[in-house]
């Protein structure tokens, strides 16, 4: 940190964009496996009256009940089979950058480009256990993983900076 900068050279790895974007993805994630679930829950219950009060009912009446548990399966499936693709595009074209946050927001330079954010310009920024994730649209957002940073003091001072920068209805940290 050179006088109120810090400075940190990123290299981020599939790994790294895998885990932000399950992150990023869990609410979606978790909707349908409660959807698969209940589906299940439903088909057993439905199940066990209709058969304990009339036997002579098959059972493939329940089948249209379990619908939405075998369409929730694809698209967990779907959705963790896109997460893992596009992890693995966004590392092969991705190239080494150097992110600098100062009171003036964040500059991002790599050897094609070269952004310059100010705080304002942030949609929100979060913390998450193992990176921050600094959103310049809703769904757009550039990952930095904590590991990149030297020590957890230059972790504490991003905390501050960003505390000391950006309004709280904008800011997730972890305390």
């Amino acid at each position: 940190m050179n006088g109120g900068t810090i400075e940190i050279d990123v290299r981020i790895t599939d790994e790294d964009y895998r885990r932000t974007w399950f992150w990023f993805n869990k609410t979606s994630l978790t909707t349908w496996a409660v959807v698969g679930v209940v589906s299940v829950v439903l088909f057993f219950f439905g199940a066990i009256f209709v058969t304990s009060s009339r036997p002579e009912v098959p059972l493939l009446i329940f089948v249209p009940i379990l619908s939405p548990f075998f369409i929730s399966i694809y698209i967990r499936w779907h959705l963790f089979r896109k997460i893992r693709r596009q992890a693995a595009i966004m590392a092969s074209t991705n190239e080494r950058k150097r992110f600098s946050f100062s009171r003036n927001g964040m500059n991002v330079e790599s050897d094609s480009t070269s952004v310059q954010t100010s705080w304002s310009g942030f949609f929100r920024i979060q913390e998450i256990e193992a990176d921050f994730l600094f959103f310049t649209l809703r769904n757009v957002f550039f990952p930095i993983p904590k590991g990149f940073f030297r020590n957890a003091a230059e972790i504490n001072k991003m905390r501050k900076l960003i505390t000391e920068n950006v309004s709280e209805a904008k800011r997730v940290l972890i305390r």
